[in-house]
């Protein structure tokens, strides 16, 4: 009897030791700085990948910006540079009729009639000698005035929606349409929705 209380008693210690291993091991993964720790990064990791996303949205709308910028700074340079061929064109024009109304006329006869000639009047037998009404005929002075035409003629452009169907139809993928209307993707694949 002696010996089973003794084995009983050992037993009961080895169940208590082992009882409390298992404990620290639940103990220690439950209340770990391991888990919090790998818990807190996978939620910065979480955080980093959505700044890094947005950051990198936010950078594509920029340059979007940035290129149709670009395009409305050289649509407006070309005007400019249309605007001062027309004035320097319209300044010139200016002189030239300043030139013409303080110039005295030119004395020689531009236009006239076939009986004004000496021989058309011989030939239809009308007198050599001028008369009276021709003799008071109004001289007109020559002027040849300059043409002006522009290099570059101002073509006015397509609308946006119908700039995107037709590079649509031509196969072109919305990034390209985008860089060549200078616009952002997201209003291409806008436009491309609705189509």
């Amino acid at each position: 009897m002696g010996i089973i209380v003794a084995t009983a008693a050992f037993l009961l210690i080895i169940f208590n030791i082992l009882m409390w291993i298992v404990f620290l091991r639940r103990f220690r993964t439950f209340f770990s700085t391991d888990k919090i720790i790998s818990d807190t990064r996978e939620d910065v990791n979480k955080i980093i990948k959505d700044i890094n996303f947005n950051t990198s949205r936010n950078i594509e709308l920029i340059d979007d910006r940035i290129r149709q910028l670009k395009s409305v700074t050289a649509e407006a340079e070309r005007r400019l540079g249309t605007l001062k061929k027309e004035l320097s064109l319209a300044e010139r024009s200016r002189k030239f009729q300043q030139k013409m109304a303080s110039s005295p006329a030119k004395k020689e006869m531009v236009q006239g009639d076939l009986f004004f000639t000496e021989k058309a009047r011989t030939e239809l037998g009308l007198s050599v000698q001028e008369p009276e009404e021709l003799a008071a005929v109004h001289e007109i002075p020559v002027v040849e005035p300059e043409l002006f035409v522009a290099e570059n003629p101002v073509v006015p452009k397509k609308d946006f929606k119908s700039q995107v169907r037709e590079l649509y139809s031509h196969g072109l993928p919305a990034d390209e349409i985008a860089r060549r209307t200078g616009r952002s993707v997201q209003e291409v694949r806008f436009v491309l929705e609705v189509i």
